[in-house]
């Protein structure tokens, strides 16, 4: 079970993540592998639910941004503390004009989530077995950034 914050606040989380060899439910909200979201587009445009396609930094980011007014939510999976290749999918995804929900799923750490929130990821699905109220207060560990980011355009030092 995982707690999810959304723009800083804790949140109902809805989705199920299926594996690809799941059955496809009748209708709720749910996340599948880009490769599942590419090979079932018929059958998932049908769904009754929202359907989100969950990138892990293997995949082929061109695969859906051609594809993002679409979209409400994308998920992006951190697998390890050390792989960051879905901080730049976010970054991307912002820049390309994505206006809905990025979401960051598996290793998804507290020290690491201003970081996240800075590229563009707002949204956290948190292990249970973790402090969410001390995940919302990492949003703000900081007040002020040198480096311009999703969340702020302008470096520090043309910010005046």
């Amino acid at each position: 079970m995982t707690n999810l914050i959304i723009d800083g606040q804790l949140a109902d989380n809805s989705f199920t993540h299926l594996d690809d060899e799941a059955a496809l439910p009748a209708s709720g909200d749910i996340s599948v592998s880009t490769q599942r979201w590419l090979d079932e587009a018929d059958a998932l445009a049908a769904h009754d639910g929202t359907v989100a396609p969950r990138l892990n930094g293997a995949d082929e980011l061109l695969n859906v941004v051609a594809k993002l007014h679409k979209l409400e939510v994308i998920c992006l999976e951190f697998p390890a503390f050390a792989d960051g290749r879905c901080y730049s999918f976010a970054t991307r995804l912002r820049r390309s004009g994505f206006e809905g929900q990025i979401r960051a799923l598996g290793n998804v750490l507290r020290d690491q989530m201003f970081y996240m929130q800075r590229v563009g990821i707002n949204a956290f699905e948190v292990d249970e077995g973790r402090d969410a109220e001390a995940a919302i207060e990492s949003l703000k560990d900081f007040s002020e950034t040198y480096q311009a980011a999703s969340d702020n355009p302008l470096p520090i030092y043309r910010q005046v």
